[in-house]
């Protein structure tokens, strides 16, 4: 869990850096930018704790230094476009779920079922019923 939380912070940090060239008043690209790079980073970490974590320093960070200045949590406007931070990184995580999901079921279905040589085909793959191959 903390290498995924420091890997978090630096791609929080990244695109912190990144927003920068966004206006101060262009509020909802900086939010957009970053509620993409948690949402990316959500769907690729399968362990929760450290995306809730990661989530919760993105929304410090946008509303600290992206949306007021000097770090200031109180106030300002920055907190009506934060949750879309937290929307996103539950869409990432709920991706990341889901292809996990598919990937253990597919899994578990190729245990239980193997597959058997085509009836028809027989064992080399032949379907004129020839041995000949025509």
């Amino acid at each position: 869990m903390g290498v995924s939380v420091a890997a978090g912070a630096v791609t929080v940090t990244g695109a912190a850096l990144v927003v920068v060239v966004f206006g101060a008043a262009e509020l909802p690209a900086r939010v957009l930018v970053v509620a993409a790079v948690v949402g990316w980073f959500s769907a690729r970490v399968g362990d929760l704790r450290a995306v809730v974590a990661v989530t919760a320093l993105a929304v410090a960070v946008f509303v600290g230094f992206l949306a007021n200045r000097y770090g200031d949590l109180t106030g300002g406007e920055g907190w009506s476009y934060a949750p879309l931070i937290p929307f996103a990184a539950a869409l990432g995580a709920g991706y990341q779920r889901m292809t996990t999901y598919a990937e253990d079921r597919a899994e578990r279905r190729a245990r239980l079922f193997p597959r058997a040589t085509n009836p028809v085909a027989g064992p080399s793959g032949n379907r004129s019923g020839g041995s000949d191959g025509r």
